[in-house]
């Protein structure tokens, strides 16, 4: 993760967006879950100066303002 957004949402029952974005330098293709549901997650503990890899298991929920669970959007 870039940031604890998606952790914290996981224990605090929250519903956060994922955005995936690839392109080939030329056009791009944006892939976006408006609003996931975390169902279980494992925080296994780590020792001093080791990384932590989080598990999350999560469901795309419907958006009532994109009216959609999964977008895609085109560009060239």
């Amino acid at each position: 993760f870039e940031d604890l957004s998606i952790y914290t949402a996981f224990h605090q029952n929250a519903t956060p967006s994922i955005l995936i974005s690839a392109g080939d330098g030329t056009h791009t293709m944006d892939f976006t879950l408006p609003r996931i549901r975390t169902t279980t997650g494992e925080t296994p503990v780590a020792g001093n100066d080791q990384d932590i890899m989080l598990t999350l298991n999560y469901q795309a929920t419907f958006d009532a303002t994109l009216g959609t669970s999964f977008q895609i959007a085109r560009s060239a």
